[in-house]
């Protein structure tokens, strides 16, 4: 368990809040929680334990408190999808650390402040939704640089903002929407990232039916699950 490399749970109607201890899975790349019904903040040892999270998934939650600040020191994260919850605070400088950074979606939450001038180095971004939060000020000239990399060839494809809380108006979105109305773009849809055609392939795994009736599988699986329920997960699809 402690070499797991990822971890999907999303869309499964799981409540609670989300488990402090996920921050032990030192070799953790992708976790997708999201589409359930957690609550609470996003632990602080998920940044400070995942030191190779590559994509973070907590969208369609009812999360509060801030992103913390661990989070951005993750130097391969290349995904952060919040989107959907009720986080609140503002971005800090650190957000431009996040060199890999390719997605960053934190729409529908409680967001406010400026966006930092940092932004402008995350050359590789190419989603940016941060439309239905409190942002002010004005958008940094690094950001729309992202957009055009200056020759019309910039890296950003997708910057969905409240345009008109901005002063100016924001001059490089792809789409401005009225706050508190609903944007065009499609939401967040969880899609399984594409496995490398290089990559062996995967071994068909075998009937489910035929490890049961190994000797102590269906205590293995027993305690799997008693193992969720006692670290506070819940689901009307666990079947004890």
């Amino acid at each position: 368990m402690s070499r797991l490399e990822e971890l999907h749970l999303y869309k499964n109607k799981l409540t609670s809040n989300l488990p402090f201890s996920l921050g032990d899975l030192r070799y953790l790349q992708l976790l997708y929680m999201d589409s359930n019904q957690f609550t609470g903040t996003i632990p602080d040892s998920y940044g400070d334990g995942m030191h190779d999270l590559q994509q973070l998934y907590l969208y369609n939650n009812k999360l509060t408190g801030t992103i913390p600040e661990a989070i951005y020191g993750l130097d391969d994260v290349e995904e952060i999808r919040v989107g959907n919850n009720k986080l609140s605070g503002s971005l800090p400088n650190e957000l431009g650390y996040l060199l890999k950074l390719k997605h960053l979606h934190i729409e529908n939450n409680l967001f406010s402040g400026t966006l930092p001038e940092s932004m402008e180095n995350l050359e590789d971004l190419e989603a940016l939704r941060i439309h239905e939060n409190d942002f002010s000020g004005s958008v940094p000239d690094g950001i729309c640089l992202l957009r055009t990399g200056g020759t019309d060839s910039g890296s950003l494809d997708e910057f969905v903002a409240d345009c008109d809380e901005f002063d100016p108006r924001c001059p490089c979105c792809t789409e401005c929407i009225a706050h508190n109305k609903p944007a065009k773009e499609q939401p967040d849809v969880h899609v399984e990232p594409e496995q490398d055609p290089t990559a062996a392939p995967t071994p068909t795994p075998p009937d489910l039916n035929e490890e049961l009736e190994e000797p102590g599988a269906t205590d293995r699986l027993n305690k799997i699950k008693h193992r969720l329920v006692e670290d506070g997960i819940t689901s009307p699809q666990l079947i004890m």
